[in-house]
């Protein structure tokens, strides 16, 4: 992350404020394939959903019965129909692989503060012009906590 973040601060030219701003934009970016291969997979699971049910409810019966063989006969049932529709449901925890992403981050742009480094005390912009400290009026916060949950609303 560290690399990043100062390559694309040397290379743009940008005030440190722009370069947090390119490189956010710029991981994210990188992981749009993913989103799309996610969203495809959850456009064929809605679409074996009919014939999936039937066999989920059976699973659900012999797990209720304690009948471990009919379980898996169910399992290998709704394996079989996902793989002969394409879906991989390991794509579901794709959303997942942003959190490591993101709090090395934080936790470089946390440590960049506290040292500091030469343009984050004046290399900010509007009402946060000192990087290396919180925002005063806790508005990044509220933008991001609300952005997170739009997300997770939509």
């Amino acid at each position: 992350m560290q690399w990043l973040l100062e390559h694309v601060h040397v290379w743009s030219g940008t005030p440190w404020w722009a370069s947090i701003v390119l490189a956010t934009v710029l991981i994210r970016t990188l992981q749009v394939p993913g989103y799309l291969r996610l969203s495809d997979t959850g456009a064929r699971m809605k679409e074996v959903h009919p014939y999936a049910l039937p066999i989920m409810e059976r699973y659900k019966e012999a797990g209720a019965a304690r009948d471990i063989v009919n379980m898996q006969r169910a399992k290998q049932d709704l394996d079989d129909i996902y793989q002969k529709s394409g879906i991989n449901k390991m794509w579901f925890f794709w959303p997942l692989a942003q959190i490591p992403i993101f709090y090395g981050f934080y936790n470089l742009l946390r440590t960049m503060a506290g040292i500091p480094v030469p343009g984050l005390v004046d290399g900010g912009v509007l009402w946060f012009q000192n990087l290396a400290v919180a925002d005063p009026l806790v508005v990044l916060p509220l933008v991001s906590a609300g952005s997170i949950a739009m997300t997770l609303a939509v």
